[in-house]
């Protein structure tokens, strides 16, 4: 015989649903609990964090109205606060940011284009590209074997393949931003045993959730 637990003894289909809770107007104290959460969670630039508190403001204002108490001011003053403190490094997380990029066979144009979107500062953006590697030919090489060991282009290809392919792996490595002389040096060797390890390539970024992060 089924039992029915207490909880459940009232429960009928007629019963009205439940209300969702109504969300609490913010205040200071939970933008900056908002925010301990979200770098605890996936860690950011001071960029990346200011567009998530805003959003946070711009979703509050359309529930409760504008609020005098937490405005963009305390969203700028509370970033500034945590840069001080060094809860957000912008130069490390830049650093890992194309470090990870460039697992994934990213040439360093990519790599560059990408962090300047996240509004990364000229500075931060150039020491990130040069801890890659000792040179950017050295940093695109690395990084054009990288995709071309993915992709299972040029000498990771089967030797039989290899002529037939030479081509259209060429091109592939081309649409991928990488010039020709640093295309064809891949292609032109032997096979993979001629190169040095690799690094791993993951085959998922770190997540980078700021658009869909909410309380």
């Amino acid at each position: 015989m089924k039992t029915v637990s207490p909880e459940h003894m009232d429960a009928s289909p007629d019963a009205p649903p439940r209300r969702k809770r109504r969300s609490r107007p913010l205040t200071a104290d939970r933008l900056r609990n908002i925010a301990l959460f979200y770098l605890e969670r996936y860690g950011g630039s001071s960029a990346r964090l200011k567009r998530v508190l805003t959003r946070r403001l711009e979703r509050d204002a359309r529930l409760h109205g504008p609020n005098p108490d937490v405005d963009a001011g305390t969203v700028a003053a509370l970033v500034r606060r945590f840069l001080e403190a060094g809860l957000v490094d912008d130069a490390a997380w830049a650093r890992g940011r194309a470090a990870a990029l460039h697992r994934r066979g990213r040439p360093l144009a990519d790599i560059r284009q990408a962090l300047a979107a996240d509004e990364t500062a000229p500075d931060d953006i150039s020491a990130a590209l040069d801890s890659l590697a000792p040179d950017a030919a050295a940093a695109d090489l690395a990084a054009a074997l990288v995709y071309a060991r993915r992709r299972r282009l040029g000498p990771f290809r089967p030797p039989v393949d290899r002529e037939a392919r030479y081509r259209q792996d060429l091109a592939a490595l081309a649409r991928r931003g990488f010039s020709y002389a640093i295309a064809s040096q891949v292609m032109a060797a032997p096979g993979p045993e001629n190169f040095p390890p690799l690094p791993d390539s993951p085959n998922r970024l770190p997540p980078q959730r700021e658009e869909q992060y909410d309380e």
